[in-house]
């Protein structure tokens, strides 16, 4: 594992190999397959009614088909949710 000099893992290291579904769950999004509703209903027509946050578990990102332009890394995710 890669390492910074304090012993905290690297950026690189946690966009790659922390599980996305694992940061989903650990941040309380409900997760429906490879699917999640957004955290941001008022962005959504019907408040997303049907979850629209695609998990790309072998890429590792999440993607708002509505909300977001582009994929999501895990940290991303948690910046974005929190």
């Amino acid at each position: 594992m890669a390492t910074t000099h304090t012993g905290v893992p690297d950026f690189k290291h946690i966009r790659e190999r922390v599980p996305i579904r694992e940061v989903a769950s650990d941040l309380g999004l409900t997760i429906s397959g490879n699917t999640i509703h957004c955290w941001r209903p008022e962005n959504h027509q019907n408040g997303d009614r049907t979850p629209s946050v695609g998990l790309h578990v072998r890429k590792n990102t999440a993607k708002c088909f509505v909300c977001d332009s582009r994929s999501l890394s895990t940290i991303d995710l948690v910046m974005s949710v929190r």
